[in-house]
């Protein structure tokens, strides 16, 4: 599987619980601990940078996946919007998304390819983003479904024609935030960390108390 390197429409915004190397912090990286020596696994960037998957023997590819609205618009966390995406999700077939959590503003997940060669995950994302997009706008095939928080008045079914794919400028930022995890104790890190985003937000009081988030299939290291 091939990840090609490519920004569209400029800059994206540092994704959350990370900061930029001008405000005092890091963003996360793309690269993959091995060999003699560690690679830095936060080095000081704004920009993702969307590396080739690493193939290793006996080890799967798991991609930690961080997408965020635009502009932080906090959209996201409802009960319409959490099932449009896991709608969306389920049609992206080339990636197999394990567990996730929607935070208001972002969305964060872990996924897997189902094929040897498939599309780079910035593209898988963008095409579910688009779904997600144009069905709240009332458009393409998941929009009879979408019931979503801005979604255009009820229709009978779904239009067969709208909006371009570049739709979702409005709801997504552009691009995406996308590491590939190392081994079983870099994959154990990561479902901590998004596990306790709700509490350290103050929105919930544990990780079990907050609803929007669950697992579509199990990703086993």
């Amino acid at each position: 599987m091939t990840r090609t390197m490519a920004n569209q429409g400029g800059a994206a915004a540092t994704p959350p619980g990370f900061r930029g190397p001008g405000a005092g912090g890091t963003a996360p990286s793309r690269a993959i601990v091995g060999g003699t020596g560690a690679t830095p696994s936060r080095p000081s960037r704004r920009h993702p940078v969307h590396l080739p998957n690493i193939e290793r023997h006996n080890h799967p590819v798991i991609v930690f996946l961080t997408v965020c609205t635009s502009d932080r618009q906090p959209v996201l966390a409802t009960p319409a919007m959490h099932a449009l995406l896991l709608r969306a999700w389920k049609s992206a077939v080339k990636w197999r998304v394990g567990h996730y959590l929607i935070m208001p503003d972002h969305v964060h997940l872990f996924c897997s390819p189902t094929v040897r060669e498939a599309e780079n995950v910035r593209d898988w994302a963008g095409y579910w983003k688009g779904l997600v997009a144009r069905a709240v706008q009332g458009y393409g095939p998941l929009a009879g479904e979408s019931g979503a928080v801005g979604a255009a008045p009820s229709q009978t079914g779904p239009r067969s024609s709208g909006p371009s794919p570049m739709a979702d400028d409005s709801l997504w930022q552009r691009d995406c935030w996308d590491t590939q995890l190392r081994d079983v104790n870099h994959y154990g890190e990561k479902r901590q960390y998004v596990a306790m985003n709700p509490v350290r937000r103050r929105l919930a009081a544990s990780p079990e108390s907050w609803p929007f988030t669950g697992t579509l299939n199990e990703l086993r290291w």
